[in-house]
């Protein structure tokens, strides 16, 4: 296996406690990674070509965020993308001293959310400053990311709001709109909080009999992952809540060479049998089946359910523990 990516999860912690979040990000969580394990995880991946730093919200740690990008300019990684809702976006003069130390460090993508989850909690109009900065700064790749329930074309409350969003920011052809769009329900599936709060909006379907595929940035593929996440604890996630190993407790060179699902038992079921094997063993020990929206939704739902049988089912945060 060779990783193309390193996906730093800075922090659990949030500003917002928006409704779609895989995570259960939110003010109250806890967790920042240092430094020094940054700076291990990047000497001891060493095909890499991209890192990407989120949360929760990064920007909330700014200078350990300034810092893991330089470093990572140093190692010669090709792409650094930051992804951020913007809350410290308060006026023109900190965006721009803001993002002009991020982009010296070597950031060379700027991820901007903006949809009606997002805003719920964050001011439209710091987005837009964020936004007015980058462009002044002539940041490298600029892009604005909007996530939808179900479909885009579908006009529920929440994408009918988002759209809106998104025409109040105005002409955005000089930025990439859209990039890998998080589809709630279609390109990123439904975990997290996103279980308790969206599945009223999204059609139910039988999907027992479908296999497992990882979420679209960690590759796809069970067997062979283009990118493992770290999280600010040492666990190397292959989805939420879904760890091969920890870092701090061994060399992550170790984990990437010798990862392999079949000697991972709860991997080992899901590449065999996909969630439905988890399925048949959760229903033997107590579990009543629900209706789901996809595969990942009864994925999430069951490896909650069997999470004191699996210790690879960590951290809790990921499950709103």
């Amino acid at each position: 296996m060779e990783l193309v990516c390193l996906d730093f999860l800075l922090t659990y912690r949030c500003v917002s406690e928006c409704k779609h979040c895989l995570y259960h990000a939110s003010p109250r969580a806890n967790g920042e990674m240092n430094l020094s394990d940054a700076k291990k995880y990047l000497d001891q991946a060493k095909s890499i070509k991209s890192v990407v730093i989120h949360g929760g919200e990064p920007f909330i740690y700014f200078d350990i965020l300034v810092k893991i990008t330089k470093y990572a300019r140093k190692k010669d990684i090709e792409r650094i993308w930051v992804m951020t809702n913007g809350y410290w976006a308060r006026n023109q003069q900190i965006a721009r001293e803001r993002l002009s130390n991020l982009k010296d460090a070597g950031c060379t993508h700027i991820l901007l959310s903006a949809d009606v989850f997002h805003q719920e909690f964050i001011s439209l109009e710091r987005v837009k400053t964020a936004l007015d900065a980058a462009r002044g700064l002539d940041f490298p790749n600029i892009i604005v990311n909007s996530l939808y329930v179900g479909d885009e074309g579908d006009d529920n409350e929440y994408n009918i709001k988002t759209k809106k969003i998104i025409q109040e920011l105005g002409s955005l052809d000089d930025v990439i709109t859209k990039w890998e769009s998080c589809l709630v329900g279609v390109s990123i599936s439904v975990m997290g909080r996103a279980c308790e709060t969206l599945t009223p909006y999204l059609t139910k379907k039988d999907v027992s009999e479908e296999r497992c595929t990882l979420l679209p940035y960690l590759g796809k593929d069970l067997g062979d992952p283009r990118t493992f996440e770290i999280d600010p604890f040492g666990n190397v996630l292959l989805c939420p809540g879904l760890s091969v190993g920890n870092a701090k407790e061994q060399q992550l060179s170790d984990i990437i060479k010798t990862y392999d699902p079949s000697k991972i038992p709860v991997l080992d079921k899901l590449k065999k049998g996909g969630p439905k094997e988890l399925l048949k063993e959760a229903v033997e020990k107590g579990y009543t089946p629900g209706e789901y929206v996809d595969v990942c939704h009864l994925c999430y739902e069951v490896r909650k359910f069997l999470r004191k049988d699996y210790p690879n089912l960590t951290p809790d945060v990921c499950y709103g523990l």
